[in-house]
């Protein structure tokens, strides 16, 4: 029996990478039965998963003995990263505000 937000449930893992969730009741109102969930899992991937993935990728450079080709590979695979990262960023609509909140800010100070 587990309690999450005021609700008891029951977690019961199937053979399929699925789980069946049974509330049993409402602690904080007393409600009853809810309907029964399943939430599939079988495409989830753990950050650490991709992490290794990584890891195994690189790996194949290590037979070689092709230090340059090692080399060039991770650089790429962290250039790829920081520049998806990097262009999310500055994409996004919070940052937009913030550049042009900074840009009226620096106006305001080179008037004086």
């Amino acid at each position: 029996m587990q309690v999450l937000h005021g609700f008891e449930f029951e977690v019961e893992p199937l053979g399929d990478h699925t789980f069946k969730v049974e509330s049993q009741e409402n602690i904080d109102q007393g409600a009853g039965l809810q309907e029964v969930q399943s939430q599939d899992l079988m495409d989830y991937q753990l950050a650490r998963d991709r992490e290794q993935h990584l890891a195994c990728e690189l790996f194949r450079y290590r037979e070689d003995n092709n230090e340059a080709a090692f080399a060039v590979a991770v650089v790429e695979k962290i250039y790829t990263h920081e520049s998806l990262i990097f262009n999310n960023t500055v994409a996004c609509e919070v940052i937009s505000k913030w550049k042009a909140g900074l840009k009226d800010d620096m106006d305001a100070r080179s008037d004086v």
